[in-house]
């Protein structure tokens, strides 16, 4: 089970400076719509996931809070349902 090994305590980390690295930019809201197409940013820790920034999600700001189109779609879709993977 991959939770109860402790490597994820390593590679949980490394990965969030990767991400850290990848959303590095000149201006501040450049930074805001690169950490958003990474799913930075969410309305409820129900919804919360990381990933690496992707340059062609849409980038929409609902209620102060910037997110991938699509996330917006499924909080729409079912708000009780976690988002998917």
């Amino acid at each position: 089970m991959r939770r109860n090994r402790s490597s994820i305590f390593a590679r949980s980390p490394e990965f969030c400076q990767r991400v850290s690295a990848a959303c590095s930019e000149e201006t501040t809201d450049a930074a805001i719509t690169t950490w958003a197409q990474a799913y930075a940013f969410c309305e409820s820790p129900r919804h919360a996931r990381l990933t690496m920034p992707n340059p062609a999600l849409v980038v929409e700001t609902l209620n102060g809070t910037p997110a991938p189109t699509d996330y917006w779609q499924a909080l729409r879709h079912d708000q009780s349902a976690p988002m998917p993977i």
